[in-house]
């Protein structure tokens, strides 16, 4: 299954907020996410849904601003 990302499923609810904020960071334009497949797992009796690959595009050194 191709599909974009859910990237707070991956963590626990508690860290939902901060979770999306830094999703919100990342350029789309420059990390195509994009995942085969998942694993669950239960962390804590949380069940968090975690990609089985995880592809990403290669951003060029000069995009990043340091």
């Amino acid at each position: 299954m191709n599909r974009k990302w859910n990237w707070a499923a991956a963590f626990p609810q508690s860290c939902t907020d901060d979770v999306r904020v830094v999703a919100r960071l990342l350029p789309r334009r420059l990390f195509g996410t994009v995942t085969w497949g998942t694993i669950d797992v239960t962390f804590f009796e949380e069940s968090l849904i975690l990609p089985s690959r995880l592809y990403l595009n290669e951003v060029k050194e000069e995009k990043f601003k340091l």
